[in-house]
């Protein structure tokens, strides 16, 4: 019962303070939704209220924090990632990407169907969007292309996400030197269209997979150490690899994200047809069923007292 008493007076210092400008009514909807979402995620309340709350200090009213809350413990699931690392790489999708106006079910989904064709999990692409997801949008790179690229990264070279996410934001920062697209333009790699204007950057990278097998062996590793770095290297030859085969996992990937609505919905509902889901089901009812029970009960008296 202390739990349940506790959870009341947070509730009651959330409406308090601020943090939502909602009604009692609104609120307790807010958290059936919390209740339905960690049921429905295989997660406990505990920490559905605390990604909630973090979604909630970042501004977001009571609906939309709802929404990514539900994202939130559904990527924490598919991928096991922690409640902080799940708001965070929903938090870095949502505002790197803005100008495409994704919801989190939009990120969650893409992860989700991109994990479930190809060799990469939610956690490694989640990780690189963290680090390289703003650095990409700012060079014209698209949500769906970036979860291509280390796709194909991840798949030839089996590093990891966090690895992978920051030897892009080192290659894309290159790529928009001028001293870069010259050096590439020497040794006739396209890099802006009939009128003069600078191409996109996939474009360019995929006009450098296709030139990149006839060059010198000087010319490769001048261009590459040009375009890539000393330690991002190999991480651009795995990706010019790819771009320059004729069906490549960045093409895929990126068709598949792009296709992915209803992939979390159908991911959870096999995940949660295991024994230990439905007991942790139970398990939240039960203490919906109590947290009720501790509102009719004791909700005037605390509210007054606090």
């Amino acid at each position: 019962m202390q739990s349940v008493v506790l959870d009341f007076i947070l509730s009651c210092i959330i409406n308090e303070v601020g943090i939502f400008q909602v009604s009692s009514a609104s609120l307790k909807s807010f958290s059936n939704e919390m209740f339905r979402a960690a049921a429905s995620a295989g997660q406990t309340f505990e920490t559905a209220a605390k990604v909630a709350l973090e979604f909630a200090r970042q501004g977001a009213g009571a609906e939309e924090s709802s929404k990514r809350m539900t994202a939130a413990l559904q990527l924490m699931r598919i991928s096991g990632l922690g409640a902080d690392e799940a708001v965070n790489s929903i938090t870095a999708s949502l505002n790197a990407f803005s100008q495409e106006a994704l919801t989190a079910e939009d990120v969650v989904n893409r992860l989700t169907a991109v994990d479930t064709k190809f060799a990469v999990s939610s956690k490694d692409l989640a990780n690189a969007i963290q680090r390289v997801g703003s650095v990409a949008s700012d060079a014209g790179i698209q949500f769906n292309q970036l979860l291509g690229l280390v796709t194909a990264a991840q798949a030839i070279t089996a590093r990891g996400g966090a690895v992978i996410g920051n030897a892009f934001k080192s290659i894309f920062t290159r790529l928009a030197r001028p001293q870069v697209l010259e050096d590439l333009q020497s040794v006739g790699v396209a890099t802006k269209d009939a009128s003069g204007n600078l191409l996109p950057m996939i474009q360019i990278l995929k006009n450098l997979a296709n030139q990149y097998n006839s060059l010198g062996s000087a010319q490769k590793s001048f261009i590459a150490e040009s375009v890539g770095g000393v330690y991002q290297v190999n991480i651009l030859k795995a990706a010019l690899a790819d771009l320059g085969n004729g069906v490549s996992i960045f093409d895929r990937a990126t068709v598949a994200a792009g296709s992915s609505s209803g992939y979390i919905q159908k991911r959870m509902s096999e995940l949660n047809d295991t024994i230990s889901s439905k007991l942790n089901t139970s398990t939240l009812k039960l203490t919906e069923l109590f947290s009720q029970l501790g509102q009719t009960a004791f909700g005037s008296s605390i509210k007054g007292g606090l």
